[in-house]
């Protein structure tokens, strides 16, 4: 079993253990690992897919993407067109992390 195999289960059992409605937000994120990785499984593979590349629901190919770390970290925070915003829903370290991950999809 691979180590994203791994990743996606253990989100799918943390999910199950904390759910993953609005109303249970800040629960998760305070429960959430601080491994960009296993944010992004969470939040954003659905999307984006494993590799950043999916483009499922318009999401930009992260493997391609010019952005910066900084700029990366502003659109997870904010989001920008049909991406929502994960500002109240993860916290800045997070979203750092997250951001950090994205530079190891790229080509």
């Amino acid at each position: 079993m691979n180590q994203l195999s791994i990743l996606v289960i253990a989100s799918m059992i943390l999910s199950t253990l904390f759910g993953t409605g609005c109303n249970r937000a800040s629960a998760v994120s305070e429960s959430a690992p601080k491994n960009g990785s296993a944010v992004y499984v969470r939040h954003c593979i659905s999307c984006h897919g494993s590799d950043g590349s999916l483009g499922a629901r318009g999401a930009s190919d992260l493997a391609r993407s010019l952005l910066t770390e900084a700029e990366v970290a502003h659109v997870i925070a904010y989001g920008k067109h049909r991406m929502p915003a994960f500002q109240s829903k993860l916290s800045e370290e997070e979203i750092q992390a997250v951001a950090r991950y994205v530079f190891t999809l790229r080509h």
